[in-house]
């Protein structure tokens, strides 16, 4: 049977719990099921899925490119996820902020009301989430991530498993 995750780390709880066999999950919560397990609960048995993450400014904003969000809200898919950690990363370590308390997790069926009511100032969304901001909350396009990366290449999802199912 199958099952729908909002993001990442739920599906690696559910892994753990034996809940599921096998998921397609991003590259940041495998690595943390990896250290977690101290590697003996998660296989990650190949890559799935490549590009295909914005970031998406609310109308009205202020932010017409990258170095505008500095102090602005953020949504992300879920604490922890591919997208949370890579804009944490951008804030702190590009921007130059402290932290990344302006981060908010939100899950992505939320997004969209939460730009429209002004409640989010951005978010790191994968697609088709960044396509439903545009479309139905007036939201723009300032990036991709693959532009962030050597060679535009980065990895968006991967298939794991636990060793018992494989």
């Amino acid at each position: 049977s199958t099952k729908v995750f909002n993001a990442g780390p739920s599906l690696i709880e559910a892994l753990f719990a034996g809940e599921i066999d096998i998921g397609y999950v991003g590259p940041s919560p495998a690595l943390a099921a990896h250290l977690q397990s101290r590697g003996q609960g998660v296989r990650v048995i190949a890559g799935a899925a490549g590009s295909g993450v914005v970031i998406v400014a609310r109308a009205g904003s202020g932010i017409s490119g990258l170095n505008d969000l500095k102090g602005k809200r953020i949504a992300t898919p879920q604490l922890g996820n591919t997208q949370d950690v890579s804009a944490r990363h951008y804030l702190i370590s590009v921007l130059g902020q402290p932290n990344a308390d302006n981060v908010i997790p939100v899950a992505n069926a939320e997004q969209v009301a939460m730009m429209t009511r002004g409640q989010i100032d951005a978010a790191w969304a994968v697609e088709p989430w960044g396509a439903r901001l545009v479309a139905e909350a007036g939201g723009k396009i300032i990036a991709e991530e693959k532009d962030l990366w050597p060679g535009g290449n980065f990895t968006l999802a991967v298939i794991v498993t636990t060793p018992e199912f494989l």
